[in-house]
């Protein structure tokens, strides 16, 4: 920039032309000082979307009929904890803590000297825990397993066979030298059980044939089922297991019939690492202790048999153990983290046990390391330190009394909506009380209370104005903050139809003269108390519906209150698959959805009834969601899910595959298609009258179906004004700020151009005084002269 002394002219032209630039540049600062305003106008947006985001937070934690369902548990006594949190039941339950937890270890029964010395002579072992719950009491692998982890899966639950009652029991049934003998073939042994005289009820008479049998070493098990029939079963299971009720006296009031021929158990399918498939149980019959091989590929894995073989899957782990000696194999145990940890425990000086301990506690969760493992000469044998074992809750002291069992101390869901955690064994009765969390909802709704008085207060500051100075707010004259306002009040305060009490008032929310939010505690826990239901409806989504098959499942924000007519077009459906009659005697019926296979090969003499008896039995053994059924001369198979999801795959004769999906509702609510799965019927959040809506269709009818009546109480409007005020599409708020900043930046752009302009300007005034200063310097140069010239003519 050229300054300008003024030395030429005479002139302060510096002055002059700063002068004339400020007098340009209040123009500049009035357009800046629009900008400004934009700016504070913005961050006060901001400030109120963190308030209705706050806002909606509060109230988005009773929105939902479920949060009305919050319960709170007390303890009569430390030695159980209780945590409560969902759930419908209220009221009290006793029982004592007969056992804790405990998890299982063993020890070598020799000691060691010296943790150099070596205690397995092969170069690999086998690490699992957990194996009991499949059947498997020990797991040993020799060394051309290989090393890493082995998935050991059942593919398909061993069974028993068994013999089903025909009829219910009776409820009371006298025994006596008339009626008190069973006649029944065991694994190819006859046999000849007697009942001791009494008069029974269904679970006496059941535990009397159970003592009889035991009286005599007959290998079966005797149950009643919940339709009360008896049914008998193998201990030994497999299709080599069998069982014939062959006569007696007791057939009758057992309600039992004679066999023509044999019934026969179902056999065990394992695969290791997802090779071929393995049946045992067809050649011998499975027991516990029996010892089978399984192939893994390169070797075999060597177990130990606890019981019958259960479906699911353990994971070991084959590790090196270096040298062998003791530190290598309690390091190599420990580093597989494979459920099992191990210890070098020193007894004495320099002499020490191998201790192995599985890493979580139950009955079922043992080590499974194998004495195959180890070098016997020196380790001994394997022997139990603690033996694995549940917690167990015992209700009651009668005839009727039941336990609880537990794999760990925390029990999830004892009763709906409560846990438990048990720290010690208790001499007396622990009584647990359950009872609606009254207080948690009460300071819920008092914190949307509190947040919208926060946001009214922001709303407040932002658009005051202070007429002694005539100084206005960011948002003051503001209509969107004015709406802002007018909705949430609506919200909060309106009443709601079908609610009891109709009007938040009465459940004590209101307003005060100044407009702040209020909320009297007792009055809302009297209304709770005095109807639960009720106030659920005051604040939550509910809905009532002319076709009782409709139901709703959820609400987004976008529903708004009103009556939507609705309309199936197909309704969802099971997978299910029809034999073609009954398969023949000696046919293996499986049956699978995914990986989980389950099967039943029918017996000799079967009927439709017993085969679908079966059927379900194994169904159950294996966690086989489906359920087989009686469908005129055939067998029907059908899942228990509705929907595509969901594929049943049969083979009817045992090795040809038929198989069906499901199929998914589909209809629309308020003209609106909706999205099916399963019987869920769902609206995109995106719609703007039934966005989100989602309804459960449990008929099998289609075509128009009534209509479904929507009110959103005060939590969810709250969460619906919420979202209408702040979404980042279309939210009015939201809307609102946009606008503002593309003001902001139009006036920016303008600021730029004008401050562009004054830089012109100011330049252009230098040059122009430069000229002025050099034409005013040259003509006092020429007076200069000619008064020099003048002079000399003088």
């Amino acid at each position: 920039m050229v300054s300008l002394s003024g030395l030429g002219s005479g002139l302060d032209t510096e002055s002059m032309i700063n002068q004339l630039v400020a007098l340009e540049r209040q123009r500049v600062t009035v357009v800046e000082t629009r900008s400004a305003q934009q700016t504070s106008a913005i961050s006060s947006y901001a400030t109120l979307r963190a308030g209705v985001a706050a806002l909606r937070t509060a109230a988005q934690r009773l929105a939902a009929g479920s949060d009305w369902n919050a319960l709170v548990a007390t303890s009569s006594d430390d030695a159980v904890g209780v945590t409560a949190t969902n759930g419908t039941f209220t009221g009290a339950m006793s029982f004592r803590v007969t056992a804790l937890a405990a998890a299982g270890a063993v020890r070598s029964a020799n000691t060691i000297t010296g943790l150099a010395t070596r205690v397995t002579t092969g170069s690999a072992i086998f690490v699992a825990a957990g194996g009991r719950e499949y059947g498997f009491s020990s797991l040993a692998a020799d060394d051309t397993v290989a090393i890493g982890s082995h998935a050991i899966a059942v593919t398909q639950s061993s069974g028993g066979a068994v013999k089903s009652g025909a009829a219910a029991v009776a409820a009371s049934t006298i025994i006596d030298g008339t009626n008190d003998q069973l006649q029944l073939t065991v694994n190819g042994a006859a046999n000849t059980i007697t009942i001791t005289a009494g008069t029974y009820d269904r679970a006496q008479l059941t535990a009397a044939v159970q003592a009889a049998l035991d009286a005599q070493g007959v290998g079966a098990t005797v149950a009643l089922d919940a339709a009360n029939q008896i049914s008998l079963t193998t201990t030994s299971e497999g299709s080599t297991a069998t069982l014939r009720v062959t006569g007696g006296t007791a057939i009758t009031p057992l309600a039992l019939t004679t066999d023509a021929s044999d019934l026969v158990g179902v056999d065990g399918k394992i695969s290791v690492d997802g090779n071929a498939v393995q049946t045992f149980g067809d050649i011998t019959a499975i027991a516990p202790g029996d010892t089978i091989t399984l192939a893994a590929g390169a070797g075999n894995i060597t177990a130990v048999l606890s019981g019958g073989l259960r479906a699911g899957t353990i994971t070991g782990n084959q590790v090196t153990v270096g040298d062998g000696s003791l530190g290598a194999v309690v390091s190599a145990i420990n580093g597989a983290r494979a459920g099992v940890t191990a210890a070098a425990v020193q007894v004495g000086n320099n002499v020490y046990r191998l201790q192995l301990a599985a890493t979580i506690t139950g009955a079922d969760h043992d080590p499974n390391l194998a004495l195959a493992e180890f070098d016997s000469s020196v380790v001994g044998s394997l022997t139990t330190l603690t033996q694995g074992a549940d917690a167990t809750l015992t209700v009651g002291s009668g005839a009727g009394q039941y336990t609880v069992a537990s794999a760990t101390n925390s029990i999830s869901d004892l009763l709906p909506g409560l846990s438990v955690t048990l720290a010690k064994v208790t001499a007396g009765e622990v009584t647990i009380t359950l009872d609606r969390d009254v207080a948690g909802l009460a300071d819920k709704v008092a914190d949307i209370v509190a947040a919208a008085n926060a946001l009214r207060a922001e709303v407040d500051k932002a658009t005051a104005y202070d007429a002694a100075t005539k100084q206005a707010s960011p948002l003051t004259g503001d209509s969107t903050t004015r709406r802002l306002v007018s909705e949430i009040t609506a919200a909060i305060t309106n009443a709601v139809p079908g609610a009891a009490p109709g009007s938040p008032g009465l459940a004590g929310v209101s307003t005060s003269r100044d407009g702040k939010f209020t909320f009297d505690r007792t009055k809302f826990v009297d209304a709770f108390n005095d109807d639960p239901a009720g106030m659920t409806k005051l604040f939550s989504q509910s809905s009532s519906a002319t076709n009782g098959w409709v139901t709703l499942v959820a609400s987004g924000d976008r529903a708004v209150a009103g009556t939507y007519p609705i309309a199936i077009t197909t309704a969802a459906e099971q997978a299910a698959l029809l034999s073609a009659g009954l398969p023949a005697a000696g046919t293996t019926i499986r049956s699978k959805i995914g990986t989980i296979e389950a099967a039943y090969t029918v017996q000799p003499g079967d009927t439709l009834a017993t085969t679908v008896s079966g059927l379900n039995a194994a169904f159950a053994a294996a966690s086989l969601a489906v359920t087989a059924s009686i469908d005129g001369p055939n067998i029907r198979t059908t899942a228990s899910a509705y929907g595509s999801a969901t594929t049943v795959e049969v083979a009817w004769d045992g090795s040809t595959w038929v198989s069906d999906a499901g199929v998914d509702v589909a209809g629309t609510i308020n003209g609106v298609a909706g999205s099916g799965s399963g019987q869920r019927l769902t609206i995109d959040t995106t719609d703007t009258t039934v966005g989100g809506l989602a309804i459960l269709y449990t008929g099998s009818a289609t075509g128009a179906l009534g209509t479904l009546t929507y009110n959103p109480g005060i939590a969810q409007r709250i969460s619906s004004v919420g979202l209408a005020a702040t979404d980042s599409f279309a939210g009015y708020l939201t809307s609102a700020e946009n606008a503002r900043k593309s003001s902001r930046d139009l006036i920016d752009r303008q600021v730029e151009t004008m401050e562009a302009r004054l830089t012109t300007y100011e330049n252009r005034l230098r040059r122009q005084f430069a000229s002025l200063e050099t034409a005013m310097a040259n003509l006092r140069s020429q007076q200069s002269w000619l008064s020099g010239q003048l002079a000399g003519l003088g």
